[in-house]
This record gives C-alpha cells, sequence and structure tokens, in this order.
C-alpha cells in the first residue's frame, strides 16, 4: 500500500481504506452504491421517482451524505428518493446519485426520458389538385421519445358550418401523405395533427383555400323502412325514410335530408316516386323541396312500392333503390290488428303450403301494470297469404306474437315472438251519476270513474242543457 503520514491510502482492490493518524492504522470499509436508480420513461405532467441505497463504514456516519447531481453539474440535495413532480420536458437529462464520506465518494446514474405528444406538423402542400381531390403532403414534427402512430387530417368550410374542423381521413404515422376525396362546392382548408401513445398533439397551420366546382349529388335517402300505422296512412322512413299516415286517405312521406355538405351544388330538391305494388301501373311522380310529400286518396293496408332520388342544378343523384311497403291499416275500433309477414320461400316448405297460423299472448295491462294470466289465443289464415286481422285486442295493454306456417304433415317452427303495445281506447261509460243540493243557481253532481278506462284519464266531459 501506498501511505502518507497523517492521510489516507487506498486498497489495490479498492475495497477497503487505511488512514495513519497519531503512528496507528485505521482500516475502513469503502462506500458502496447497494441499490443503483433506474432509467426512468415518464410522460409529461407526471412523477419521476428514482431510488438510491449506498453503504458505507459506520465508523465514518457522522461525514456520510448522499445528493443527487443533474447533468453532471446541478446539484440536488435530498435523501434516497428523488422525486421530480410534474416532469416537462427540460426535466430530461442524467441523474447521478452520489455517496459520500470524508473518506470516499462513489455515484451511480440514471436516464429521465420525458414522453409528450408530438409536436404539430409542417410544410403543408396540396398537389395533384382535381375537381374531387387533392393530395395533401406535410412533414412531422418531433415525436418526443414516443414514435407516431397515425396522422389525422381535417377540413374546414366557410359555407355550411364556417369554423368548424372535421375530420375527413387518417393515416398511419409512417405515412406524410393523403389522397382526400372531396364533395362538390365546396371551399376547403386543411390541417393536420400527430398522434402517439401520450395523446393528440396540436393541429398544425391550416392550408390556404381550396374550392370544388358544383357536381350532381352523390347520393340518394337511404335505409328505407316503411310501416303502415293509422287509417288510410303509410309511413316510408328513409336515413329515416318514413311512411305514415295522419289522416284518413292520405299518405304522408317523409325522410332524412341530405347533410349540406352531400348537396355539391345548389338547388337541391328530392323526385318521389311511388306506386301500387305488382299492378303494373305507372309511377307517379312530384318534386319537392322540403323533405315531406303528402298523397291523398291512399286505399287501405295497400303494398306501394316507393323510390327518392335526389337532384340539385347540376344534375341527378344516382338512380334511386326501389323499397316496398303498406299504406296504412283501417283502424276500425281500438282492438282489431292487422298483421303483416314475410311469406316463406316455397323451396322451404317440404310440401303443400296450408296457410298461416298467428298467436297471441296479453301479457300486461298498461294502465296499471300488472302481470297477467297466459290465455293464449290463435287464428288460421289459409292459402299463401302474407297479412290479417286479429280481433279482440284489449286497449293499452303489452302483447307478444309469433307465426307459424303449416301444410299437411303439420306446424313449422314458430317465427322469433314480438312484442307490442295497442293504443288507448275509448273509456267506458261512467257507471253512476247523482244530483243532489239543488239550489236557484248551482246543484252537486257526483260520479264514479269508469270500471275501464282504457288509458289514463286525463278529463271529464259534463254536458247539459
Amino acid at each position: 500500500e501506498e501511505e502518507a503520514r497523517g492521510g489516507a491510502t487506498r486498497g489495490a482492490g479498492g475495497e477497503r481504506f487505511s488512514s495513519l493518524q497519531n503512528g496507528a492504522l485505521r482500516v475502513t470499509d469503502a462506500t458502496q452504491i447497494v441499490a443503483r436508480p433506474r432509467d426512468q420513461q415518464v410522460v409529461r405532467g407526471s412523477v419521476a421517482r428514482f431510488t438510491c441505497q449506498a453503504e458505507y463504514d459506520q465508523s465514518l456516519a457522522p461525514s456520510f451524505n448522499l445528493t443527487w447531481v443533474k447533468d453532471g453539474t446541478e446539484e440536488i440535495p435530498g435523501p434516497g428518493v428523488l422525486l421530480v413532480l410534474g416532469v416537462n420536458r427540460s426535466d430530461r437529462g442524467v441523474y447521478t446519485c452520489v455517496a459520500r464520506t470524508r473518506m470516499d465518494q462513489t455515484a451511480a446514474s440514471a436516464l429521465l426520458t420525458v414522453l409528450d405528444v408530438a409536436d404539430a406538423p409542417g410544410d403543408l402542400e396540396m398537389s395533384e389538385q382535381r375537381e374531387r381531390s387533392v393530395r395533401l403532403s406535410w412533414t412531422a414534427g418531433s415525436d418526443h421519445n414516443s414514435s407516431i402512430t397515425e396522422f389525422v387530417v381535417e377540413f374546414e368550410e366557410n359555407q355550411w358550418e364556417p369554423g368548424r374542423w372535421r375530420e375527413i381521413q387518417r393515416v398511419p404515422g409512417n405515412q406524410a401523405t393523403a389522397d382526400l376525396p372531396l364533395q362538390g362546392n365546396v371551399n376547403y382548408q386543411f390541417r393536420v395533427y400527430a398522434v402517439n401513445a401520450v395523446g393528440s398533439g396540436p393541429p398544425s397551420q391550416p392550408t390556404g383555400r381550396f374550392a370544388t366546382p358544383a357536381t350532381a349529388p352523390d347520393r340518394n335517402p337511404e335505409n328505407i323502412r316503411i310501416q303502415g300505422r293509422v287509417p288510410h296512412q303509410m309511413d316510408i322512413s328513409w336515413e329515416n325514410i318514413r311512411i305514415q299516415g295522419r289522416v284518413p286517405h292520405q299518405m304522408d312521406i317523409s325522410w332524412e335530408p341530405l347533410l349540406p355538405l352531400e348537396h355539391n351544388g345548389p338547388g337541391l330538391e328530392y323526385k318521389v316516386g311511388y306506386r301500387r305494388l305488382a299492378l303494373g301501373e305507372l309511377w307517379t311522380e312530384r318534386t319537392v323541396k322540403r323533405h315531406l310529400l303528402a298523397v291523398k286518396d291512399t286505399p287501405t293496408f295497400v303494398p306501394y312500392e316507393v323510390r327518392v332520388q335526389s337532384r340539385n342544378a347540376n344534375g341527378w343523384g344516382p338512380e334511386p333503390r326501389v323499397v316496398t311497403g303498406y299504406s296504412g291499416e283501417d283502424v276500425l275500433n281500438h282492438t282489431l290488428l292487422r298483421v303483416s309477414w314475410t311469406p316463406v320461400p316455397q323451396d322451404t316448405l317440404r310440401g303443400h303450403l296450408g296457410g298461416y297460423t298467428v298467436h297471441w299472448v296479453r301479457r300486461r295491462a298498461l294502465l296499471r301494470g300488472e302481470r297477467l294470466g297466459e290465455d293464449r289465443y290463435s287464428l288460421v289464415f289459409g292459402g299463401n297469404r302474407s297479412h290479417g286481422e286479429l280481433p279482440g285486442l284489449a286497449p293499452y295493454s303489452e302483447y307478444t306474437l309469433t307465426v307459424n306456417v303449416f301444410n299437411k304433415k303439420g306446424n313449422g317452427p314458430h317465427s322469433d315472438p314480438i312484442t307490442f303495445l295497442t293504443p288507448e281506447g275509448v273509456p267506458a261509460q261512467v257507471p253512476i251519476l247523482t244530483a243532489s243540493n239543488a239550489q236557484s243557481d248551482a246543484i252537486s253532481l257526483v260520479w264514479g270513474p269508469p270500471l275501464e278506462a282504457h288509458g289514463i284519464l286525463t278529463h271529464y266531459l259534463l254536458r247539459y242543457q
């Protein structure tokens, strides 16, 4: 060992120290870090936690201290646990734990990586500009240690909803271009933002304006649904076309209009065509600007074909799809139900068609909310039928209904059950009415409620003569 009077010496292996004081040689254990700090990857705004634990010769305890150093220069006094609160980008760097005694020191380091959303893309450029498309390219910003997973392209237009940005396309994070399909007659501008595991970054600066020319509509109303409901009326709905009768011998056709961006040009209107099914009739067509058409003098519960086509000043939309449904049923009273079903295909009958049986059960009286017994009813409709009437249903009640086909060998399986509610009916007669305490200008009347309300009573009407 190398010795110095009154000084300290280190063993050749570095494990122990010795000191010579007043002619006495003293040997001590070297200071060691036994729990080293670990590298951290932390999202901006959260907490980074470094731990460090050292062992040292107990005879040197009065001189022991532990500090932290950032990037080799900034000293941070503290215990064995270092918390970095509200981490931001400036906190990234190398954090070193330094353990010291008066005889020696040792150190261990860990790296703090700060994860953040990606910076806004830059250098947006539009190219390959066509009537209904444009290519947009950009340069990705810094991903801040979290790889970009995708880019989101947004647009804004200044005619229908100026100032509102809406998504138009997403592309993978390794792609910096997007081919954008566009609507006609729209004045666009675009911007892009990046997404990584931390979240969505800020958007880029918007591009300049790009205006597309007006064209004919691209689509017609869709998802047509047809449902008959009340006397001499048919409900048609698409997206949601709705055919619904409101007054006798009238068919109201309504639909959800195209979105403003889907107009593709000025002067949007709709051509509505309708005709009775399978009679070889010519189409009756009406053109309207609103999304409502009232057709008068319709027959009762007759199948109709309906189609709706969009048009603007630049031309017609695509050829419309034809849907079928029934005009409204005749409601003689609130206890008669009109039912329709789709006939079973001929190749699944396994014999000659006998007809259809409709089964129904009254489950609940809606006014009292009570569950009822399992009284089951059925009615047979012979031959190749697709609809029928069920008499004797109670007003303001909940029913379930199934249909099955039958042939000479027996009954086929029941359809899936449907649940329906019957409407309120007219209340029964007031059972008792008495008059008393008659005076020259007043009289007292007392009556009892109807035995069957058939719905929610709203008021009593008093007539006198």
